[in-house]
């Protein structure tokens, strides 16, 4: 009895401790499957996960190399409502889907704006191999802003425009 009693209980703390390395490492594991998705740096801070939310604290997406701005989105808070049963249906469900305290940042490459950072990371061939075709549905998406001021969107559409200026220099 001993025989089988050591290895078993060896082999569930085992998997208890490599589950717990996986859960405080979620942010990191997100941020490592998005920078490889779109292949550009990306960070996230913290991920939460229950049952019916999924929340995403400070991601930030990097631009492609050669772009002058450090950021093409950034969000403060992204919550997902959903259960598991409408993620796992053949059309993925989302009760509620909000943004808050967000910066999309558009640097131009050329003057007629068809060549932007968001072109080059939508155009960025996918690193996923398989092709779905499964279905979304969103039913509440929210984008929400707390404590920024326009001075700050101001601030962000100025340096782009810079850049833009800038690049047309040369």
């Amino acid at each position: 009895m001993k025989k089988f009693f050591i290895p078993f209980f060896s082999f569930i703390i085992i998997i208890v401790i490599i589950g717990f390395v996986i859960w405080f490492n979620i942010p990191n594991i997100v941020a490592h499957m998005l920078t490889k998705e779109f292949n550009v740096p990306v960070s996230v801070q913290n991920v939460t996960i229950t049952k019916k939310h999924l929340k995403i604290d400070d991601l930030n997406i990097g631009t492609p190399k050669g772009s002058k701005t450090d950021s093409s989105f950034f969000s403060k808070k992204i919550d997902v409502s959903s259960s598991l049963s409408q993620v796992r249906s053949e059309t993925l469900t989302i009760d509620s889907f909000t943004l808050t305290n967000n910066i999309i940042g558009v640097e131009f490459y050329n003057s007629s704006g068809s060549s932007n950072n968001w072109t080059t990371l939508m155009n960025t061939p996918s690193k996923s191999k398989k092709e779905t075709k499964r279905k979304y549905l969103i039913k509440k998406l929210t984008r929400s802003e707390e404590h920024t001021s326009e001075l700050q969107s101001h601030s962000f559409i100025s340096y782009a425009v810079f850049c833009l200026k800038k690049k047309n220099k040369k």
